[in-house]
């Protein structure tokens, strides 16, 4: 998951088209497979840290409500 910046936010085709670069030029097992872009910042602590028990979280509600 990443979460683009303001002017990238919902264009996967852009994401796409910079993987399939990026790919071409690297062997399979370090080829990326897919990302998925996120609507809104990573849930972070006081010291700007990713909390990856929120993240698990957030994504897990996401994927009932879809």
């Amino acid at each position: 998951s990443i979460y683009p910046a303001e002017g990238y936010l919902g264009d996967q085709e852009f994401y796409d088209d910079i993987i399939y670069e990026y790919n071409q030029t690297k062997a399979k097992n370090r080829q990326i497979a897919m990302v998925h872009l996120r609507s809104k910042p990573f849930p972070r602590n006081n010291n700007g840290k990713v909390v990856r028990d929120k993240l698990i979280e957030e994504d897990n509600h996401e994927r009932k409500n879809h």
